[in-house]
């Protein structure tokens, strides 16, 4: 029995693939962490994290090493949220190498690649103690947000209002 293949769809169909099947098993990529085994042949296979593979393995640049399949310079430096590694990365502004990676302590935000203290809102009336911040015109008076003299705060309300002059109470002598 005998073919004539007169194209690559003939053949491939001939083979019992479909183009889409072939396309696919020669294009798919496969991603190798930094200090993976690679195959420097196989032109599917990618090394990332910054790395190339030599002599078997996704290798990192000279003056780099492996953090968490990524590669990291030697006595690099990192802001919060970045990748570290303990005796290895200066983690900055005021963040600590925690789980390879730069965290703010657990009060503390980034903002800007600096850990800030995370101030808590807190509406008038409420109580205040720590990194509580008050809101609403208000400020912690013993450990309450209190609206300041001369004002006031009614419940659902998360402002202070100064209070209204009633007729009664006004100090003011109106002549004629």
């Amino acid at each position: 029995m005998h073919f004539m293949i007169t194209n690559i769809i003939d053949y491939v169909s001939l083979l019992g693939y479909s183009l889409v099947e072939i396309f696919s098993k020669f294009t798919q990529q496969v991603l190798v962490n930094a200090g993976g085994s690679c195959d420097e042949n196989d032109i599917r296979m990618q090394c990332s994290g910054n790395s190339i593979c030599a002599n078997g393995f996704c290798t990192c640049p000279s003056g780099e090493r492996v953090v968490s399949g990524i590669c990291t310079p030697i006595n690099s430096q990192g802001a919060p949220g970045e990748v570290c590694e303990i005796g290895y990365t200066k983690c900055t502004g005021n963040s600590m190498c925690t789980d390879n990676y730069c965290k703010c302590l657990s009060d503390q935000v980034a903002i800007n690649g600096q850990c800030t203290m995370q101030y808590r809102l807190v509406l008038p009336n409420h109580t205040c103690i720590g990194n509580m911040f008050c809101t609403g015109g208000s400020i912690c008076v013993r450990g309450v947000c209190r609206c300041p003299s001369g004002m006031y705060s009614t419940s659902g309300v998360s402002i202070c209002r100064h209070r209204p002059i009633s007729l009664i109470h006004a100090d003011i002598i109106l002549t004629s």
